[in-house]
């Protein structure tokens, strides 16, 4: 996902990890290439910032599900100058390096705020040049990497002003080539890597000038090669390390073309070309470009993704192989990181893993801890991580799967009843994944598609008739001339809206085909035509306010054609639609009041009555339900939740002319799609 603010588009940049008790820090640099352990004494995570010059601690809650914010510290008084990495003392002062202005800033414990730092080494004595990692050894003793500059610096204990190094490790025989990343043990020896290194280089105790590292190593997977064959054979490279109480040395590898993102697990005194003890990687574990590794007191192995939407992992200790997080969360505009019921590839972890994908129908009215009137669920419906689902006539009920299938089951189905038919799989590409399902008054079917990986492709609609069944083909397909494509919707007048992330939306009327070589958003060949009707059939484009975040998926349009998007920060936007260009907003749904938590997907219903599938972390998954044209904080007029509901992670929300709700329940991590590119 692209990102638009100042703090989402610098996550992927600098962050720093900060657990309770004796846990190890992580300090992740500008680019990420940078860490460091050292015991922390307060529950809390740190994160650098370096577009926005600022640093952040957060609540250490990510294997509950969330990650607050607690103080921030940014300002002119500050010195901070695009900070890359931070290391915490036993005393709770942070060390923050900045390449921006080649200092290192120590702050007081709690400071917050425009604060200017107690100390500041800075000058042509200390010998920073584009300081990346830092770390604290256990005498309080400061090591810095200079990635300009290829050496290790470390400084007295107290170190202030414009100070020399006790000690510098650098020239040809320290094996160093721009490091970034830097971890020093219990006793004193110094771990150095970086993405241009491809192994990890360890100095004994006290090493001082052009010493030779006592060891290096790299995993067995890569071979006894020189950097440059890394390179060419698309290995994956070493970005970030940290060592747990044990002694063992994780290295989170970004992954390249011929090797996927991983963290490998290292014995203590690992030397030459060694097996891993372990290794994290595959499918389902949702690392995409690691580029921050921690480990926390009881374990837990935390892992910063520059991912598309910059996620946060949480793995067990014990965690190898294709293993999934126990947590995935990601940056919400507000600063918080949270569960992402979004994602589609990963299955939501924030919730255990007991339920079993369903449909969940509820009767008009139904509020509290009440279970549904109907479910269906079981090994005979077919259903398969389930994406989202629509309405029919007649209340048939349509459910798209994540390899691609539709299945449709009449009104009253109940529990583990087979589908009546089903269709759409034989059309879905290998490397594609369906995001959305939509509807027309015929139940004509449109289903659309993403394409996984690194293949660049334009977002697909494909179009099935009433009635079609097994291997059928689409009756036509859409091609949208954008490569993020996410949800869709059709309006009362037969408009396609597909969602594209953040950049917008496109809109079509379902009987056009998009034509290429025309623009987007230009006007309309009748200039006067009617964006209702069926002579306005350009390719529109509609476009997000440039300060706002969110992820439009499971969204929804009234009767009046406006468009309700919920977002990460706990709103639900309200748009017009009736130009192209800018999105006007015309009112909010926020605040406490609300008791929104985490909305994931948003449903009209009789009246325009607003329906929110909330995820829930902090209370637990629930649906709220809204008066029409609900605005600012007002509470809801009911509330579904409790473990009667069987609310789990919802996919998505339907409401039927009798009033009856529709919720989409996700599969658990264990059933996702077996077979399906991701």
């Amino acid at each position: 996902m692209q990102t638009r603010r100042p703090f989402q588009r610098a996550v992927f940049l600098a962050l720093g990890f900060l657990l309770v008790g004796e846990a190890p820090l992580f300090a992740q640099g500008a680019r990420p290439d940078s860490d460091s352990i050292r015991p922390a004494p307060a529950d809390e995570i740190w994160m650098a910032f370096d577009y926005s010059n600022s640093v952040t601690g957060y609540s250490a809650l990510a294997t509950a599900g969330a990650m607050r914010p607690r103080r921030t510290i940014a300002g002119d008084r500050t010195g901070l100058q695009r900070p890359a990495a931070i290391a915490v003392d036993e005393r709770g002062r942070l060390y923050v390096t900045n390449p921006g202005n080649n200092s290192v800033t120590v702050y007081a414990p709690g400071a917050a705020g425009n604060v200017a730092p107690v100390r500041t080494l800075r000058g042509p004595a200390t010998g920073l040049a584009t300081p990346r990692g830092v770390a604290l050894d256990p005498h309080g003793a400061l090591y810095v990497v200079n990635e300009s500059r290829d050496r290790v610096t470390v400084y007295a204990p107290g170190a202030d002003g414009d100070a020399v190094p006790i000690r510098s490790i650098w020239g040809s025989r320290t094996r160093l080539t721009r490091p970034t990343a830097v971890a020093v043990d219990r006793y004193g020896a110094t771990y150095v890597t970086g993405h241009w290194m491809g192994y990890v280089v360890v100095f004994a105790p006290g090493a001082n000038g052009n010493a030779r590292p006592a060891r290096e190593f790299r995993s067995t997977a890569y071979g006894p090669v020189g950097m440059k064959s890394l390179l060419w054979r698309g290995v994956a490279m070493p970005g970030a390390i940290a060592l747990d109480r044990a002694g063992r040395l994780y290295v989170a590898y970004s992954g390249a073309s011929k090797s996927g993102p991983e963290v490998q697990v290292y014995p203590p005194n690992a030397r030459g070309i060694t097996a891993s003890l372990r290794t994290i990687s595959g499918d389902r574990t949702a690392l995409e470009y690691p580029i921050g590794v921690t480990i926390d007191a009881g374990g837990f192995v935390y892992v910063l993704n520059q991912s598309t939407t910059h996620s946060v992992t949480v793995y067990a200790p014990s965690a190898a192989g294709d293993a999934p997080p126990i947590v995935k969360l990601d940056a919400d505009a507000s600063g918080r990181w949270r569960p992402s019921p979004w994602d589609r590839t990963v299955q939501d972890t924030a919730h255990p893993p007991s339920l079993p994908p369903a449909v969940a129908i509820y009767p008009p009215g139904a509020a509290g801890d009440v279970a549904p009137r109907q479910e269906i669920t079981g090994e005979r419906t077919r259903l398969l991580a389930p994406v989202t689902l629509g309405l029919g006539g007649d209340r048939t009920v349509y459910v798209l799967n994540c390899d691609g299938r539709v299945t449709v089951y009449p009104s009253g189905t109940h529990g583990d009843a087979a589908p009546i038919r089903e269709f759409g799989k034989a059309s879905l590409p290998v490397d594609a994944f369906p995001t959305g399902l939509a509807l027309d008054r015929s139940d004509t079917a449109f289903i659309s598609y993403v394409w996984q990986g690194d293949r660049i492709h334009p977002g697909r609609t494909e179009v099935y008739a009433p009635g079609s069944e097994g291997d059928s083909p689409p009756r036509r397909q859409i091609d949208w001339f954008a490569a993020r494509f996410n949800g869709l919707v059709i309006d009362a007048h037969d408009y396609l809206y597909a969602g594209l992330g953040e950049s917008g939306f496109s809109v079509m009327h379902k009987s056009r085909v998009a034509r290429p070589g025309v623009p987007v958003g230009v006007t309309p060949e009748a200039p006067d035509a009617d964006p209702s009707t069926p002579g306005w059939d350009y390719y529109r484009h509609l476009s997000l306010p440039d300060d706002e975040v969110f992820w439009p998926g499971h969204f929804a349009l009234d009767s009046h054609q406006r468009l309700y998007l919920p977002s990460r920060d706990d709103i639900i936007r309200v748009y017009a639609t009736a130009t192209p260009g800018r999105f006007r907003l015309m009112h909010t749904l926020a605040g406490p009041s609300t008791e929104l938590d985490e909305p994931a997907a948003v449903a009209l219903g009789l009246g325009d009555t607003l329906f929110v599938a909330n995820a829930g972390s902090a209370r637990g998954p629930s649906v709220t339900i809204y008066a029409p044209n609900a605005r600012g904080d007002v509470p809801p007029v009911r509330t579904l939740r409790g473990a009667r509901t069987g609310l789990g992670a919802s996919g998505a929300l339907a409401i039927d002319a009798t009033g009856r709700l529709y919720v989409l329940r996700k599969s658990p991590p264990e059933k996702r799609c077996a077979g399906v590119a991701r």
